[in-house]
């Protein structure tokens, strides 16, 4: 899902070795939100037999990304 507010979250659930002893459950997504400093934070993360792994990102949010300077030599 992905909210108005920049917040979202997506997961994606894989049985690896169906019917077999060796049977185990993977999930693999994110979860994004806005902190109060204005930074967006990206988390990936990864489950499974081996225990849980992530990633944290942190990039700036805003409307100026690109500079006008920038955007001008984009549009020529």
């Amino acid at each position: 899902y992905e909210l108005s507010d920049g917040q979202g979250r997506e997961e994606i659930g894989t049985i690896h070795n169906p019917g077999t002893d060796q049977e185990y459950l993977e999930v693999v997504g994110y979860y994004r939100y806005t902190g109060p400093d204005q930074f967006t934070y990206r988390v990936n993360y990864k489950s499974g037999p081996e225990g849980y792994e992530a990633m944290t990102s942190r990039y700036k949010t805003g409307r100026n990304r690109i500079s006008p300077v920038a955007l001008k030599s984009l549009v020529g």
